[in-house]
């Protein structure tokens, strides 16, 4: 099936569609700021631009769980990890793989926002409101001021958003057995 895209600006956003995702790519965008995110941990953090990656077949998945913790190995930075779960007849199931997803980064608000596509179902036990505190007791070692956290508003995709204090460089990549996918964040030097 070939799969064509077209784009449209609105004001200061433009809009790339292609069957089945619709996503928005952050103004003043250049081709250097596109990256595909890969299966495995790499040393490149970005401060702008987007990264998308998994694969669009996996439709039905639960957000099991959204945890973040400090990593020291040679660069400092905070990690977040969303862990998957795949979903059959409404029970979990192991996930092959990652769902498509986009990582959009806005350097001058210091925003990352995610966005997973496909038929997401959050986890009961996914509490928004733990996130909050653990976002607030964190900011004086963490680059995270707060987490925007969305119910499920579109029943072919979630987001979520992270304003950080100081936007330092992203990355984002996935890992598979289990199924999760990572953003670490860098610190300042």
């Amino acid at each position: 099936m070939e799969r064509s895209l077209r784009f449209l600006v609105l004001g200061s956003v433009l809009l790339v569609t292609s069957v089945p995702a619709l996503a928005t790519v952050p103004a003043g965008i250049q081709p250097e700021d596109i990256h595909v995110a890969e299966s495995r941990e790499t040393p490149l953090f970005i401060p702008k631009g987007i990264t998308s990656g998994g694969d669009r077949a996996i439709q039905d998945f639960s957000v099991r769980r959204i945890r973040r913790s400090s990593q020291k190995s040679g660069k400092d930075f905070d990690r977040i990890v969303l862990d998957l779960d795949g979903v059959d007849l409404g029970d979990k199931a192991p996930l092959k793989g990652v769902p498509y997803f986009y990582v959009g980064l806005q350097e001058e608000k210091k925003r990352v926002e995610v966005t997973l596509f496909g038929k997401v179902v959050l986890d009961p036990q996914l509490s928004f409101p733990k996130l909050k505190e653990e976002a607030a007791k964190l900011r004086e070692k963490s680059l995270i001021e707060d987490f925007e956290i969305l119910p499920v508003l579109e029943k072919d995709r979630w987001s979520f958003a992270i304003q950080l204090k100081k936007m330092t460089g992203v990355r984002a990549f996935y890992l598979e057995n289990p199924s999760r996918i990572i953003l670490d964040i860098t610190r300042p030097k």
